[in-house]
């Protein structure tokens, strides 16, 4: 008896599966024809392929001779299975977990769980009520309130974090891996290209970036070291102590929050005043250290971290780890804290956001006559951006 080992439903009376009594990844087909089981090898791994070759053998076998042409049925790939076919084909990019994501959590339960669409069948009309429904999302009601997840080996219930409606960005840049998919769809040869459904273009907010004033900044500096002082317990300090790393180093530096958070020591090149940013949003680059103020912190952070590591420092470790030498995933609920107890005087802790130190980076770079060009280098973004967010700025 034949063991399959992995099965995919192409669409309903047309499946895909691999089996175990064969030597190499050869994906096999199985449909049937009248009374007739059939089954074939596709000769490839690829899923894509085949998929493709599976879907022309069923439509070869549909329009056999004694069927009557009216009873010809040519079927498409369903929208998840198109969909599994482009994650596949997009796998090696460096954005394919953005990608990976917004597929599953969105096109597929939208296009493909609710609709039930085949990937030809999507329409105009189909677009636009995916883009209502994506924008209400977060705002339907949910089965329950709490979200469980596990911390150190123990099951913890927390509070389900909300969200608002989505902006236009949110959605422009979710849509151009809708667009990538129906275009893989076409070069498949499932979907005509007149047949493509336009993805309309969302209208986005120029919004001004709020940054930490400097002597905002200096406050929460001095709350952070406050707050270090004055707790005892050994986890909390640390803690704390790498929020106050963390408030120094992306303040001299504009990384963007996840930049910082993915820095290892193989990264930071003290001598020569420069970190390479290797996961940046927009690709590699190089970030000069151009304030003693940082570099002094690094260094600080490095002989702590040589201390804990027996005199010895791995280049592979973080810059930003925590208790248990981990990297730091997020210290989001940290700086939220630090923020309420500051109190600042003309601002509130919702005026700020982790964003606010790249931000004040770049007023802070903009107020001492930095170009364009070199600012939109240094934080990897564009001179238009720039122009846009940071050429009005102003520091104190």
């Amino acid at each position: 008896m034949v063991r399959i080992v992995k099965k995919h439903v192409i669409f309903p009376g047309l499946q895909l599966y691999t089996r175990a009594d064969m030597i190499g990844d050869s994906i096999y087909c199985y449909f049937r024809h009248g009374r007739k089981a059939v089954r074939r090898s596709m000769e490839t791994a690829d899923l894509g392929v085949a998929i493709q070759r599976a879907v022309d053998l069923y439509n070869r076998f549909q329009a056999g001779e004694g069927d009557r042409t009216a009873e010809k049925v040519v079927r498409k790939p369903s929208f998840a299975t198109v969909a599994k076919s482009f994650l596949q084909s997009v796998e090696s990019h460096s954005d394919y977990a953005n990608k990976e994501t917004v597929v599953r959590r969105f096109f597929v339960p939208f296009f493909g769980d609710e609709l039930d669409r085949t990937i030809d069948a999507v329409t105009q009309n189909d677009i636009a009520a995916y883009l209502e429904w994506r924008r209400t999302y977060h705002s339907r009601p949910r089965q329950s309130e709490q979200v469980a997840y596990d911390r150190n080996g123990k099951r913890i219930l927390a509070k389900r974090q909300t969200y608002g409606e989505p902006t236009g960005k949110t959605l422009n840049r979710e849509n151009i891996a809708l667009r990538q998919l129906l275009d893989h769809a076409t070069i498949m040869g499932w979907l005509k290209k007149a047949d493509v459904p336009t993805v309309p273009a969302m209208k986005q907010k120029k919004n001004r970036r709020r940054a930490f004033s400097p002597s905002d900044y200096d406050r929460a500096c001095r709350v952070a070291q406050e707050r270090i002082e004055a707790v005892a317990d050994a986890r909390q300090r640390h803690q704390r102590t790498v929020l106050l790393d963390f408030l120094i180093v992306v303040r001299f530096t504009g990384l963007r929050p996840h930049e910082a958070y993915g820095l290892t020591w193989a990264d930071v090149h003290m001598e020569d005043r420069f970190l390479h940013v290797a996961g940046g949003k927009t690709g590699e680059r190089d970030v000069a250290l151009l304030d003693d103020e940082v570099v002094d912190r690094l260094h600080e952070i490095r002989k702590r971290h040589t201390k804990q590591h027996g005199g010895k420092l791995d280049p592979a470790t973080s810059v930003f780890a925590g208790f248990t030498g981990k990297p730091t995933g997020d210290v989001k609920k940290a700086f939220g804290t630090l923020l309420k107890a500051c109190r600042f005087q003309h601002s509130t802790a919702k005026d700020y956001c982790q964003y606010s130190l790249r931000h004040l980076y770049a007023t802070d770079l903009v107020g001492r006559g930095c170009q364009d060009g070199i600012l939109a280098k240094l934080m990897g973004t564009s001179r238009e951006m720039i122009q846009d967010f940071y050429d009005h700025a102003t520091v104190e």
